[in-house]
Order: structure tokens, then sequence, then C-alpha cells
């Protein structure tokens, strides 16, 4: 190996290196500000899950732009307001929305396609319509 090349390999090393302690630095960041999912009770899990569904679903209907599916578009929202407003009351505004969009994470890696909602509404439609009820 030559000198050049020497130093490309040290840099591209050092590089690496600075990449990764940032990384780690950001990650235990990150994860201090947001609450532990240990920490969570299951009802603000729930309420979580559901505000994200329900965000999901209406986001959803109302891009594909079906006006005859506006009202449910509409009634979705504003259940997943009704459920982001408890679920802010168990815990502050910033750890419910980091959870809401965790969340909503999950739940899109569950779907086939962003647009396909079967899977999601088999699944949390009636818990979800169940507690919304059960808090109103």
């Amino acid at each position: 190996m030559n000198k050049g090349s020497i130093i490309t390999v040290v840099l591209i090393i050092g590089g690496l290196a600075i990449a990764a302690w940032t990384m780690m630095a950001m990650s235990s960041q990150q994860s201090s500000t947001a609450p532990a999912a240990s920490e969570v009770s299951p009802q603000a899990q729930l309420l979580a899950q559901c505000t994200a569904y329900y965000q999901i679903s209406s986001g959803t209907i109302k891009r594909m732009g079906v006006q005859r599916m506006a009202a449910v578009a509409d009634r979705l929202a504003a259940s997943g307001l009704n459920t982001q407003a408890r679920l802010e009351r168990q815990i502050d505004a910033a750890g419910a929305q980091q959870l809401i969009e965790a969340s909503k994470q999950q739940l899109l890696a569950q779907l086939p396609s962003p647009d396909q909602l079967g899977p999601l509404m088999q699944q949390y439609r009636e818990p979800c319509q169940q507690l919304v009820l059960a808090g109103s």
C-alpha cells in the first residue's frame, strides 16, 4: 500500500467512527425524551394505536378524493382527535405525539400497501369504536 491509500483508509475509518458516535449520541438523546413502552399504560398504548389508525384511515380516504366518502373521513378524523385528546390527558402532549408517530409507523408497516386499509380495519375498527364510545 502506498502512503495515499493508507491516508484514505484512515480517513474513512475515522469518518465512520465519528458517524457511529453521532448516531449513538442522537439515539440516546431521542430515547431519553420519548416515554419508554414499559412506562406507558396499556390504555395509553391502545389510545395511541387507535389515534394512529384513525389518522391513517382518514388521510387515506381523503387522498382517494371520493366525495361520498368525505363524511366518513371526517368522522374518522374526529375520532382521532378524540383519542388523541384523551391520550394527552394521560401523558404529556410531546410524549403522546411520539407514541402516536411510533404507532403509525408500526401500523403502516403491517399494510401490504398504504392505500389498502383492510388489514387495519379488521384489527382496529371494533376495539377503537368501543374505546371512543366508552370515552364519550
